[in-house]
């Protein structure tokens, strides 16, 4: 089963709506189906159903819990009060909706959320199922990281945001030693296995901020966001010390894994494309110096 974690969303265009007068919950149910038909992302529809709801019943958060997401609207800080929906579901899959306040939801405030959730559940999930393809494209299905596309997307964006606010921004290349020698001896299966333990390590092991890419291969690289060349430098070592001591078992066979690193950080005016090439510099250089090594972009241009 997947974990529940936050659903990555961009911000909502939202901008508020006004819900038209309306005379029965019927009308507001009509207005709700036209209006919810603009969108697919989740946090804005959630946010446009608040805006009609609370016309009727006073809520303070709406949050969204589902097997794979967790989409929260509206402020959560006077939470003691509950009033959970399941939503109809046809894949069978956990679907939940929670309003929340601060006094107790009476009967007929139950009843009018029951009755105006009807026209949000269709629209919801048909953009969950959008998102999850969108993050399904993006992402390498052997290790569950981010992919070369979404390595690209996300670079730019690092690199734009650091140059314009001044903050460094650091690369790390990690490339598995003699990872060929693995898939020979071991078979492919094995080296698919290692592929996925190393990347649950090095997600494990970085920064909530930062990003994990698999590069190519059995190269992966990491998106270190206000880190400077020092810092990124030692936790490469970290990594490599971790890399070198993950015990790999495979069929009753333990397999030796090492990794050399190269690491470069972001100069004024630089490209992504500039910075990931003198990564991938540092990264040789690490395979020259004999492996299982860290090497600095710094240190292969002056050595250059």
């Amino acid at each position: 089963m997947a974990r529940n974690t936050k659903i990555s969303l961009p911000e909502s265009h939202y901008s508020g709506v006004i819900p038209l007068p309306a005379q029965s919950i019927q009308e507001l149910q009509n207005q709700l189906y036209v209006v919810l038909q603009t969108s697919l992302d989740a946090r804005e529809l959630m946010e446009i159903f608040r805006a009609y709801a609370q016309h009727q019943v006073s809520f303070d958060c709406l949050e969204l819990i589902t097997t794979q997401h967790h989409v929260r609207v509206g402020s959560d800080h006077s939470k003691k009060h509950f009033f959970r929906i399941q939503l109809t579901n046809t894949e069978k899959t956990s679907q939940e909706l929670i309003f929340s306040r601060e006094n107790p939801f009476n009967k007929h405030e139950e009843n009018l959320l029951d009755q105006l959730i009807r026209p949000l559940s269709f629209p919801l999930r048909n953009a969950l199922k959008y998102q999850e393809a969108v993050q399904s494209a993006l992402t390498d299905r052997l290790t569950n990281i981010g992919n070369r596309v979404a390595m690209d997307m996300a670079l730019s964006h690092a690199v734009e945001s650091a140059q314009r606010y001044g903050q460094h921004l650091s690369t790390l290349m990690v490339d598995l030693d003699h990872f060929k020698q693995v898939n020979d001896e071991y078979g492919h299966v094995a080296g698919d296995i290692v592929l996925a333990k190393i990347a649950k390590l090095i997600k494990e092991t970085v920064r909530n901020a930062d990003q994990v890419f698999r590069y190519g291969g059995e190269e992966f690289l990491i998106l270190m966001v206000n880190t400077d060349h020092f810092g990124a430098f030692i936790f490469g070592e970290r990594l490599r010390g971790r890399i070198a001591g993950l015990p790999i078992v495979c069929q009753s066979v333990e397999i030796p894994v090492t990794a050399s690193i190269g690491v470069a950080t972001l100069m004024e005016m630089e490209t992504g494309e500039e910075l990931i090439t003198r990564t991938d510099h540092a990264l040789y250089q690490a395979k020259d110096f004999g492996r299982n090594c860290v090497q600095s972009a710094v240190d292969y241009q002056k050595t250059h």
